[in-house]
């Protein structure tokens, strides 16, 4: 097939894959689950970082800096796209699900009694600066 002529090639792909079908099928079903199980050996060898769990099912892979560009490593296993997802884990630690949903517990946490300090702070000098600007006020109108 050396044509050129994006119709041309349509038509013989279209061809090709209905002569194929079911071989193409196969192979494509043979592939995925060759690569599902090297994951699943490769996730039998991982521990959790902090308990030591090691079964393969409660293994999650937890980002150890946040960053927009972090992906899930579940989406990409699930795509079949295995090659990123070890340059994702590189970024990442392994975490059994209870010590993983601890970590964001404890995360989610240390957010929120910061903020709750912020507004704390906030509102406490907001009111020194509101009487402060009260006071000002009063002593240039009894001048």
């Amino acid at each position: 097939m050396t044509t050129k002529d994006p119709q041309t090639k349509k038509a013989y792909h279209t061809a090709y894959y209905q002569a194929n079908a079911t071989r193409l099928k196969k192979a494509n079903i043979d592939r995925k689950r060759a690569a599902k199980e090297k994951w699943t050996l490769f996730k039998s060898t991982l521990k959790c970082a902090n308990c030591g769990e090691n079964h393969p099912a409660t293994l999650d892979f937890h980002h150890v800096e946040k960053h927009p560009d972090n992906r899930h490593v579940y989406n990409l296993t699930s795509n079949g796209a295995y090659k990123k997802a070890i340059k994702e884990i590189e970024k990442c630690i392994v975490l059994c699900a209870n010590c993983h949903r601890k970590v964001h517990y404890e995360d989610h946490k240390k957010k929120k009694e910061a903020e709750a300090s912020l507004v704390k702070t906030y509102s406490s000098s907001s009111s020194s600066s509101s009487s402060l600007s009260y006071k000002t006020q009063e002593s240039s109108s009894s001048s």
